[in-house]
């Protein structure tokens, strides 16, 4: 009994693990991509101040996978198991989140301040 105790104390040592084991997977990141991009603009329409959250929790998020997707030593071998379609989607998200906010904002101007038809009347 005790042999088997210390065979199985090896078995981790022996356990091969993927890289994609230890990095958000596609659907997670399709989440917070779709949520953020959602959030920001929103915020960027109805209360702009909460832009600063968005862009923290964008920086939080996908600046991890970023970072893992750039290393050199796991990047390739992210590459080869997730696929391209993954590497587009951690490098899109980002600026569709800023890209959005935009809108948001841009559309938010655009509410508050109208511009007057040709054939509306004037004020004196």
């Amino acid at each position: 009994m005790k042999d088997l105790g210390l065979l199985l104390m090896l078995l981790p040592a022996i356990a091969g693990a993927e890289v994609m084991d230890k990095v958000g997977t596609l659907s997670l990141v399709w989440s917070w991509g779709v949520g953020l991009t959602a959030a920001g603009y929103m915020a960027g329409r109805y209360r702009p101040w909460l832009l600063v959250g968005v862009f923290l929790l964008l920086l939080v998020l996908f600046g991890a996978l970023i970072s893992d997707v750039t290393s050199a030593d796991i990047g390739p071998t992210i590459q080869s198991e997730a696929g391209s379609f993954y590497i587009g989607s951690v490098w899109t998200f980002p600026f569709l989140v800023a890209l959005s906010a935009a809108l948001g904002t841009w559309f938010r101007r655009q509410a508050a301040h109208p511009e007057p038809t040709p054939d509306a009347p004037r004020k004196p």
